[in-house]
């Protein structure tokens, strides 16, 4: 779901000095907490939509019941 560098930053959970860095980044940077923050909210907006989720459902449901 996160694309390094367009909808966010990955971090190494484990890494401190890892997370500090991309903190950092983006404190520093606004057009980068920018550019990040819009480009999520648009891969949220087209990812996540009620109607998509819904057929996805539907999809399983009818799935699960051929296989039955």
């Amino acid at each position: 779901m996160i694309k390094n560098g367009e909808n966010g930053l990955m971090v190494d959970p484990n890494d401190p000095r890892d997370i500090a860095e991309k903190l950092l980044m983006l404190i520093e940077d606004e057009n980068l907490r920018k550019r990040l923050g819009e480009n999520a909210k648009k891969e949220a907006e087209r990812r996540w939509k009620c109607d998509i989720i819904a057929r996805k459902l539907l999809d399983l449901y009818l799935e699960v019941l051929e296989n039955c």
